[in-house]
């Protein structure tokens, strides 16, 4: 079943769709989720594979991880109640293959047991925390996670040029004026994806750090897709 088709021609469908205007490589970064995941799950002989998210959403990307493999099952965690009310109603058939955890990243995965999940995946997420809240969540994340398992962070990760960064910011923020465009005419969106984005330098992500901290905790780390300001990074758990 495409999970993606229940994102098509209504308000959520609209959001999204509004969002990727402004990165023309969108669907190919979001879709590197699903393909990575459904090439770890075809070497998985079990009967469900338990995937853990951080960042609900509207559930955009909990659509792709369900579109990844049947026997996929997904715990999927937001401290937004009007986000999390959004993706229960998209998803509103599918309990016995979503559990949604109203709660902060780091307190949820306190309460999740050692060794429970074979995946992690997420979007656009981590580069929203700190950087020492966010090197706590890695350090649970690896606990929670199966030897032999899968970590995917699909995000707004920074190159390691400064340089570059400052210039792929630029361009992104050039992107938004997309939205004042007489068949949008929204200018409320430019402005608050810009704020946005200019407040996201104050726990910038790095590509260097990110595929340290993996390392660090015992995963093989690489990038698997780079464009723009967009990267995915992916890590498997030998120990």
């Amino acid at each position: 079943m495409n999970y993606l088709n229940r994102f098509d021609n209504n308000e959520l469908g609209e959001e999204y769709s509004l969002f990727a205007l402004s990165v023309p490589h969108h669907a190919e970064f979001q879709n590197t989720i699903t393909r990575t995941l459904a090439e770890f799950c075809s070497s998985v002989n079990r009967q469900q594979i338990k995937v853990l998210e951080i960042g609900t959403g509207n559930g955009i990307t909990t659509a792709r991880i369900l579109d990844s493999d049947s026997r996929i099952t997904v715990t999927t965690i937001d401290n937004s109640k009007v986000m999390l009310e959004q993706a229960r109603q998209v998803f509103a058939d599918t309990s016995e293959r979503v559990r949604f955890v109203e709660n902060d990243a780091l307190s949820a995965l306190n309460k999740i047991q050692d060794a429970s999940f074979d995946c992690f995946a997420s979007a656009y997420t981590l580069h929203n925390l700190p950087e020492s809240y966010r090197n706590k969540i890695f350090a649970e994340i690896n606990r929670v996670l199966k030897p032999d398992s899968l970590f995917i962070n699909a995000d707004k990760i920074a190159t390691d040029e400064p340089k570059l960064h400052l210039q792929t910011l630029r361009d992104q923020i050039e992107r938004f004026q997309i939205y004042t465009f007489p068949d949008i005419n929204r200018p409320d969106i430019q402005q608050a994806w810009t704020k946005h984005y200019i407040e996201d330098e104050l726990t910038i992500l790095t590509e260097q750090s990110h595929l340290e901290i993996l390392k660090r905790l015992g995963f093989e780390a690489q990038v698997i897709f780079r464009k723009d300001m967009e990267a995915v990074i992916t890590g498997y758990k030998t120990n």
